[in-house]
Formats: C-alpha cells, sequence, structure tokens
C-alpha cells in the first residue's frame, strides 16, 4: 500500500513538473515575441557622428573583398 501511495505521489509530481515546463515554455516564447516585435520598431533617434562611422566601417568590411568596391575606394572613395 506505502509503495503504490509512493508511486501516485511520484506521477502526481512528475505531472505537475510536466505542467511546470510547458507554463515556462509558454511564457519564453511570449517573452521571446514581444522582444521580437520591439525590436522590429524603427528607431527614431538622429544619428550622431560615431554611429555614422561605425555604419560606414561596417560597410567598408562588408565589401572589401569586392574587387569593384576596392577599385572605388582607390581612385574615388
Amino acid at each position: 500500500m506505502r509503495k503504490e501511495l509512493a508511486r501516485q505521489g511520484i506521477h502526481d509530481r512528475m505531472r505537475c513538473i510536466r505542467y511546470s515546463n510547458v507554463m515556462d515554455t509558454e511564457r519564453t516564447i511570449a517573452e521571446i515575441e514581444l522582444l521580437e516585435h520591439i525590436l522590429s520598431l524603427p528607431d527614431h533617434r538622429p544619428l550622431k557622428m560615431p554611429d555614422w562611422k561605425a555604419a560606414n566601417r561596417e560597410h567598408d568590411e562588408k565589401y572589401a573583398s569586392d574587387p569593384w568596391f576596392r577599385l572605388w575606394k582607390r581612385d574615388g572613395g
């Protein structure tokens, strides 16, 4: 009888753990979706000089291997 009650208690605890994990997963998904929404909104702050410099540096790094870009940088940029 005791073993049977112990098994039942274990099953009840496992059921609670599974339900808890489902709730945690759903909450995590909801939080991620909210962050994705927030980050997809446009940023209306004006760009400052360090922002422009960083954007230019990233652009130059992205196209550094392109022969046309290197030609432009050497002759006209």
